[in-house]
């Protein structure tokens, strides 16, 4: 597995960033940050912006796969991703999921023990 960055993504549609329709059920990333970018929110400022653009852009436009395109976009923020490189576009597989997973396992586990520790 390749090493995981903080990005910014969003569904690939081919009206916004060409090339043809086959590509339309993957994550494309917008920008990634270090993170130093990260800790001083130099991304928030990149995000809002890009964000107002774009919707700007797909006012009228219909996304063939998603029907909601335009919330996704409204929505984004930063995630930890695995980046994929291919015909020098950068794909993502999104990991910030298993954060939230170790997060509901953990808080489990320490309820589980605190209940056992207080009876």
């Amino acid at each position: 597995m390749s090493a995981l960055s903080l990005a910014t993504y969003e569904p690939y549609f081919s009206y916004i960033h060409g090339g043809n329709d086959n590509c339309n059920d993957k994550l494309i990333v917008i920008y990634d940050y270090s993170l130093e970018e990260f800790y001083q929110n130099n991304w928030k400022d990149e995000l809002s912006f890009y964000k107002k653009n774009i919707l700007h852009k797909v006012k009228y436009q219909q996304h063939p796969m998603i029907r909601n395109y335009k919330n996704i976009v409204k929505k984004s923020k930063i995630e930890l991703v695995e980046m994929i490189e291919d015909h020098n576009v950068c794909y993502c597989i999104l990991h910030t999921y298993k954060i939230n997973i170790l997060k509901r396992l953990w808080k489990k586990y320490r309820d589980n023990n605190y209940n056992n520790t207080i009876n």
